[in-house]
């Protein structure tokens, strides 16, 4: 948000100096056509007149330079930001896929009292830290920040059910209701993880 309002006064300004440049323009062009100009060259000094003309050209540049030059680092920064963003989503989604295989392969061999070996990847949310640190300008829209607002949330949501199930494998192997309690685990692990790959999809898909 805080992008979107410098860019709001970067635009605002360069209106003003496109304004008072083609305003000067106009004014030379008139003075020109009516001869005043001339008479003006006769009366004042053409040093000062050359000056001020060269220091007014001056200030225009530098000032349309500047804004270009934000603009410039404000877009870089906006395309290196999305960059990783996309990239944590696509990363995201593997693993979810690959999480999701183990979950459904544990329950077919539950039933044998048998469990997957390797524990669950938990999935990257440091996407969320960049995009409420540096929203680029295609998320500043309200319905894409409250996209990638929910995607957070429950990838964060997925992680710590991943993180409370491998602490109940891990603890919890002797109890006699073991197989009973990580199958539900399992089950609504493989909910939440589809319900997630969907939203993933559909962002990653449109942005």
């Amino acid at each position: 948000m805080q992008n979107k309002k410098l860019l709001n006064k970067v635009d605002k300004l360069g209106y003003v100096l496109v304004t008072i440049f083609l305003v000067l323009c106009i004014f030379i062009l008139v003075l020109l056509i009516t001869g005043v100009f001339t008479k003006l060259l006769n009366t004042f000094n053409k040093e000062f007149l050359s000056g001020a003309g060269v220091a007014i050209f001056s200030f225009l540049l530098a000032a349309a330079w500047d804004e270009y030059k934000f603009r410039r680092d404000v877009r870089r920064k906006d395309e290196a930001v999305m960059f990783a963003v996309q990239e944590d989503l696509r990363s995201n989604l593997k693993i979810a896929e690959e999480n999701k295989r183990m979950l459904e392969e544990e329950l077919s061999v539950l039933k044998d009292h048998r469990t997957i070996t390797p524990p669950l990847r938990l999935l990257g949310e440091g996407f969320w830290t960049l995009v409420r640190v540096n929203p680029p300008q295609k998320l500043v829209r309200l319905d894409s920040i409250v996209k990638i607002h929910g995607i957070g949330n429950l990838t964060g949501s997925v992680n710590e059910m991943l993180r409370s199930r491998e602490n109940y494998r891990i603890q919890n192997q002797a109890m006699d209701n073991f197989c009973k309690r990580l199958e539900t685990y399992d089950r609504v692990l493989i909910e939440e993880i589809t319900k997630l790959q969907s939203i993933l999809s559909a962002f990653v898909d449109n942005s």
